[in-house]
């Protein structure tokens, strides 16, 4: 069966940027999500690359590396599954899990610009003959006072455990999420989320801060009744959330970061009112990692988990996220072909190597 709001392609994750102004106003149910990718990719680059977004100077608390251009390979592995249960409290039912292949990706930057591509690796999925196709744009923006992320997960066929580990595959099981979130970090000025989670910063003391957000989300979700396929769930939905991020550096040049949140999610109909029901949401992040002038090694873990109830004794939780990790070589010398991208940076042409 095709449907045409899904076009099936490796796995790519662009760098930097937020468009939740643009996802709010337009038509997103038409789009096509290869168009609604080049769109992100480029808005993103627009305002990454704004000075208002951009990292501030030194200080005693974060050290800006100022590197010309960097290389970053990466490892990754995304995650998404459907847990249905009659309530919150109770045990799930039934788990549909999408068979997500391991990634590898290269991003290039050049100084508050990025891009990145990945393509799956064959062969690496957990489970044989349980082909999930996938869609899967996650992107997190850490900028000193805007956090941002956008999604774009489009997944169809999942597979099923029963009691015995036996697998089933559900070839028409389907989830759509457009989305995004943002937030602003209280209390943030001695924490760099840019150095703890993309390794762009150095942080040299321990510091924490308390980010509050909103999120806006499309969702669609497609499940098997029989022989038929029923649309089980399509919704626009409004979150809020608070959380607590912390960041401990030891021994000289190591980190371990984390960070938490909770809220509510409520469905938004633009038509007619609708009765309060809100729902759990959670998201957390961990990165453990080693940063020296000029390079980083870092693992980054981030998970999302959203809840909503389409009818009474019926509780679906999404569970997304990816595992990171990630190489970062920094350049501060622009090769000597290149070097005519400099003009206009109101900078010297830099000769050697710092």
């Amino acid at each position: 069966m095709r449907n045409k709001h899904y076009a099936m392609k490796p796995y790519a994750k662009p760098s930097h940027g937020t468009a939740a102004t643009w996802l709010l106003c337009c038509p997103i149910r038409h789009l096509h999500p290869g168009r609604l990718l080049v769109i992100l990719t480029l808005t993103s680059l627009v305002i990454c690359g704004s000075p208002m977004l951009a990292q501030t100077s030194d200080t005693a608390s974060i050290e800006n590396f100022r590197e010309t251009l960097s290389l970053r390979p990466m490892l990754i592995y995304t995650y998404n599954s459907l847990s249905f249960s009659e309530s919150r409290f109770t045990d799930p039912e039934v788990d549909y899990i999408a068979n997500a292949p391991l990634a590898m990706g290269l991003r290039l930057g050049w100084h508050s610009y990025g891009i990145s591509y990945s393509f799956n690796i064959p062969g690496t999925q957990f489970v044989p003959n349980a082909p999930s196709k996938m869609f899967d744009f996650q992107y997190h923006h850490n900028g000193r006072w805007l956090l941002g992320d956008l999604y774009l997960l489009a997944y169809r066929g999942y597979y099923t455990r029963d009691s015995a580990r036996r697998v089933t595959f559900h070839p028409n099981v389907s989830f759509l999420r457009i989305g995004a979130r943002a937030s602003y970090p209280i209390q943030g000025d001695n924490l760099s989320y840019s150095a703890i989670f993309d390794q762009g910063e150095s942080q040299r003391v321990t510091a924490f801060c308390f980010p509050v957000g909103l999120g806006f989300y499309y969702q669609r979700l497609f499940l098997p009744k029989g022989r038929e396929i029923i649309q089980l769930n399509e919704r626009y939905t409004l979150e809020i959330f608070v959380g607590m991020t912390g960041v401990a550096p030891f021994r000289k040049h190591y980190f371990a970061a984390a960070e938490a949140s909770i809220g509510f999610s409520h469905p938004v109909n633009f038509n007619h009112a609708v009765a309060f029901s809100p729902t759990l949401t959670t998201a957390a992040r961990i990165s453990i990692g080693y940063t020296v002038r000029l390079w980083s090694l870092a693992l980054v873990i981030y998970s999302h988990t959203m809840d909503f109830a389409p009818a009474p004794k019926q509780y679906i939780s999404l569970r997304s996220g990816t595992v990171e990790l990630a190489y970062t070589l920094r350049l501060f010398a622009m090769p000597k072909a290149l070097r005519w991208l400099e003009y206009g940076q109101g900078q010297c042409l830099p000769t050697s190597v710092e």
